[in-house]
């Protein structure tokens, strides 16, 4: 776990203490655990490909580059809540072919930009591209 992410579950404590008083410990260190638990889950789950904010960007021509390298991205990004500081949830993730969508792609059931799914979970949309252009799209229940 990274020491923002422990310094955010402090904060979190923090907030609650007045709460905690009045509870039986055993309340008290089941959810801390959770809390833990959830924590160091969510920034363990996303092993493979990149995360779009850090290491991707889109440029005019509407096709996704590398910041390093500055050439179009091939391969697996995801886009995170919060920079997999926390729990893994994301806006979507989906696979690029010289800086086009080309493959499946994994959005929240709405497909709109600010909402979230958890991998794995109900409710999301599976959408295939093929050279930046949908070619099929399938709800999964």
């Amino acid at each position: 776990m990274s020491t923002q992410a422990v310094l955010r579950l402090m904060r979190k404590v923090r907030i609650m203490l007045p709460i905690i008083k009045f509870l039986p410990w055993q309340v008290v260190s089941a959810v801390a655990l959770g809390l833990l638990i959830g924590s160091m889950a969510g920034c363990a789950y996303r092993d493979e490909g990149v995360d779009f904010d850090k290491e991707l960007t889109m440029k005019e021509d509407g096709l996704v580059y590398t910041i390093r390298e500055d050439k179009p991205f091939t391969g697996k990004a995801y886009l995170t809540v919060c920079g997999r500081e926390c729990m893994p949830f994301l806006h979507w993730e989906g696979e690029f072919k010289d800086g086009k969508k080309h493959g499946t792609f994994v959005f929240p059931e709405s497909r709109k930009s600010n909402d979230i799914f958890r991998p794995g979970g109900k409710h999301v949309v599976r959408v295939k591209f093929k050279d930046g252009i949908e070619v099929e799209q399938a709800k999964v229940p």
